[in-house]
């Protein structure tokens, strides 16, 4: 899992990114195949005028190189790729290239045209971290939560910086550490604050999670209203504890105004997930009487 994060986002933030709309892999048509060798003519003279500049030094031409034969019109993660590939990664990323350590990284993780090596994936990560590489800091905060590299301060120190780049994953990991006092003291405030920070971006885990500092009211005054609200937008976006609590809310009329029809349908998504509290309310609904057929 951690080779595919790493390989999605490398391909995400490359200049070349725009070529790889190519979908699922399956038999291409002709039209798809002519397609296709346009685009590696394109990198190869791309590479020719490149070339020059990247023998006498220049990161930037190093990394270009490298990204364009990482995306060879649908070639992407060949074994022959990787190998004309990583000579241009390690060369830009020696010259301090945040997004050539970040590919350094994965290949080393991934044991990509060379062996396995995560000591070294973890050094370039690092590097890559320190030299303000969003992704790297995200994924150096998670890698030192847990396992042989745990470390909280660490991991703390990490997802800081993550979030304050705008990374909306550690904005919601920060308000967890800052809840549950991991790596740095408790303070129920900040917890709010970046849970905030990350739900305004729409990621349904920090509504969810938001909606749930309201209702108990953690770091923040209780209100009903609030949390319907933030755990109603994360329920849009298929949250199924979200839609479970959303659904709860609705039919007692909790901070929302009571609505059984609404309550049934958020309830029965949560419920087909296995969501008990849900399954629990429909029971009850259904022997009430409070259900609505459509």
């Amino acid at each position: 899992m951690r080779c595919l994060t790493l390989f999605l986002f490398m391909f995400l933030t490359s200049f070349v990114s725009a070529q790889t709309s190519m979908g699922p892999l399956k038999a291409p048509d002709p039209a798809e195949l002519k397609r296709r060798a346009e685009i590696e003519k394109t990198n190869s003279e791309l590479i020719k005028t490149l070339t020059p500049a990247a023998e006498r030094g220049v990161a930037k031409a190093q990394l270009a190189i490298a990204q364009l034969y990482w995306i060879p019109g649908g070639g992407a993660g060949t074994p022959a790729v990787h190998k004309k590939a990583r000579p241009w990664y390690e060369k830009a990323a020696a010259q301090g290239e945040p997004k050539a350590q970040w590919a350094m990284a994965f290949m080393c993780e991934c044991g990509l045209a060379g062996p396995k090596d995560k000591r070294s994936a973890m050094e370039w990560m690092e590097k890559a971290a320190k030299a303000g590489h969003l992704e790297a800091q995200f994924t150096l905060a998670r890698r030192y939560e847990k396992g042989i590299y745990r470390d909280p301060a660490k991991s703390f120190y990490w997802s800081e910086q993550a979030a304050k780049q705008g990374h909306a994953g550690a904005q919601l990991d920060l308000s967890h550490k800052y809840q549950f006092g991991q790596g740095t003291r408790k303070d129920l405030q900040q917890a709010v604050l970046w849970a905030q920070l990350a739900a305004e971006k729409n990621d349904k885990y920090a509504q969810y999670r938001l909606g749930q500092l309201y209702q108990l009211g953690i770091g923040v005054k209780s209100d009903n209203s609030e949390a319907a609200k933030w755990y109603g937008k994360a329920a849009a976006q298929q949250h199924k504890a979200a839609s479970c609590e959303y659904g709860l809310m609705l039919y007692m009329g909790m901070g929302v105004k009571q609505d059984l029809a609404a309550a049934a349908k958020h309830l029965i998504c949560a419920a087909v997930f296995n969501q008990k509290r849900a399954q629990h309310c429909l029971g009850v609904m259904y022997l009430r009487g409070h259900h609505y057929e459509k």
